[in-house]
């Protein structure tokens, strides 16, 4: 059994984090959703450890008006545990369909994922 066994499988919404407006004006004008997953590690209690085991970004993008195309981008660090997390498997049960953002974000949640999107400034 690998670390990543028993990793937190997590994602966040970088749109609708406190901290929105600085990232997406970074990512492009035709950039209009952005969503991180990844597994991170957690103690035997679910405590988190910081950092990750690996990374990938799904990116909503805008093409022509209304079109909109979905791209998975994965860090090097990522293409393990984009497979190990399961990502594939919701992946293929949406693969019919051109999911938005939240309909991922709930489909994640149905297999057990954790929004870790921070929507409100921990400074406030």
């Amino acid at each position: 059994m690998s670390d990543e066994a028993g990793a937190k499988k997590r994602f966040i919404i970088t749109g609708e984090a406190w901290y929105s407006d600085a990232a997406m004006s970074a990512r492009g004008r035709n950039v209009v959703a952005e969503m991180s997953c990844g597994l991170d590690p957690v103690d035997a209690d679910g405590n988190d450890l910081g950092g990750t085991y690996g990374e990938w970004v799904v990116v909503w993008k805008q093409i022509s008006p209304g079109t909109i195309f979905t791209q998975v981008q994965a860090f090097d660090d990522g293409w393990k545990q984009l497979v190990e997390s399961g990502f594939h498997e919701v992946m293929a049960d949406l693969a019919n369909s051109s999911p938005s953002v939240h309909e991922l974000a709930t489909a994640l949640l149905a297999r057990g994922w954790v929004d870790c999107t921070e929507r409100q400034d921990p400074a406030r």
